[in-house]
Parts: structure tokens; sequence; C-alpha cells
């Protein structure tokens, strides 16, 4: 179930995210700040889900559990 804490915690996770995090995980790849992979991140982060192969869902997915986590979990 979704609750209000998850959907806060996930704002959190997307504004605190930065771009190695991402390019470590291989969610995108690594470049200047302005290519079209960051920008989305940051700008249509729904379509940065919806466009992402399954492989590179999983793998941020596993960074955003990573991230519940580490900050005690978000329930």
């Amino acid at each position: 179930m979704i609750t209000g804490k998850i959907l806060e915690s996930l704002a959190y996770f997307y504004t605190n995210t930065d771009r190695s995090t991402l390019e470590d995980a291989g969610i995108i790849q690594k470049g200047p700040s302005g290519d079209t992979g960051w920008n989305r991140f940051n700008h249509n982060f729904d379509i940065f889900i919806l466009k992402l192969d399954d492989e590179k869902q999983e793998a941020l997915a596993c960074l955003v559990n990573k991230y519940f986590r580490a900050i005690g979990g978000a329930a």
C-alpha cells in the first residue's frame, strides 16, 4: 500500500539523488550534465521511469529500496 510517507520518501530520494549514483548503477550513461537521461530524471521523472528498459527500472527500484532502508523505512 502506498502511503503519504512513502510518497514523501520517494520525493526525498528524487531530490537527493545525484548523477553519479545513477551512472554507477548503470541507469544513465556517464556524460555531460545536460544529456537526455539526466535532464529527463530532473524534469520528467515519470517519463524517465517509463522510458527505462526493464533492467534499468529494476536497478532504479533497487536504489529506491536501498534509500528507504537507509532512512529507516518509509512506512
